[in-house]
């Protein structure tokens, strides 16, 4: 770890550096990268569960106790639609945000909540296309073969960074992922594996004792959230760090110069 007016130093790193660094810079953006976060989780996830719980009354229809009428049942399915399409969009601006900050820290500087957003904002239409078609690529790999699925999800990690850092549109950053991690597959895949265990773990012991009551569960998945998602944006950002450093030899004035241009 450098000096923090310097930033991350950017060199290659094995999968165990990039999993302690990872930490480091975690530590150092807390503040900004909960706050980014929270912003979206916390109503988010509240939400989801009192529609879930309160609404559709999933344990009373199990039971016989009642049964929806066609316009509960419509109303439901309108509300459940209406919150997916509101959580993938906010989410993606928050995964830009999250990603902004992180290249930031690393790149020696001092992100805030509202550069992060507006920078996220500014390539939300690239950001929603990436992330659609990823979701189209890993799902056709999985409906061929379950270990293509795999393979696509892990060749396509540096998407959404790669959209953020160098502004590359859409399906240009599919294949800019597509190349970074040509070669270094099994690393990034070992990573991501550790990293989802890891944060896994954490959430099923938080959301565990949580108990029966959907807002104390809503809290307790958003507290997992707030804490692990940052964690695991942190790993990837760093992994197409990493991919860069070792392909291109990036540095920190060429980081910071991209990182400008999408301000």
């Amino acid at each position: 770890m450098s000096d923090p007016k310097v930033g991350l130093e950017l060199r290659p790193r094995g999968v165990g550096e990039i999993l302690t660094d990872a930490f480091e810079v975690y530590r150092r953006s807390f503040l900004v990268l909960v706050s980014i976060v929270a912003v979206v989780v916390v109503p988010l996830t509240l939400l989801q569960y009192f529609l879930i719980v309160e609404v559709v009354d999933l344990q009373g229809l199990q039971e016989g106790e009642r049964l929806l009428d066609a316009g509960e049942a419509a109303r439901v399915a309108l509300g459940a639609f209406a919150l997916g399409i509101l959580g993938f969009v906010v989410t993606q601006v928050a995964t830009g945000a999250a990603t902004h900050s992180v290249a930031s820290t690393v790149a020696g500087e001092s992100p805030s909540l509202g550069v992060s957003y507006r920078a996220a904002l500014g390539m939300l239409g690239s950001l929603l296309l990436a992330t659609l078609l990823i979701g189209l690529a890993v799902t056709a790999g999985f409906i061929a073969l379950v270990i293509p699925g795999f393979i696509v999800l892990v060749r396509l990690i540096a998407t959404i960074p790669a959209v953020v850092v160098e502004r590359t549109t859409g399906g240009r950053a599919l294949g800019r992922s597509w190349e970074l991690v040509r070669g270094r597959s099994w690393q990034v895949f070992g990573a991501m594996i550790v990293v989802l265990i890891i944060t896994g773990i954490f959430t099923g012991i938080l959301t565990g004792a949580a108990g029966e009551d959907w807002f104390v569960q809503g809290v307790a998945a958003s507290i997992a959230s707030l804490v692990t998602t940052p964690y695991v944006l942190t790993v990837i950002v760093l992994l197409y760090l990493d991919l860069r450093v070792r392909k291109e030899q990036l540095d920190h004035a060429t980081l910071r110069h991209e990182l400008a241009e999408g301000r």
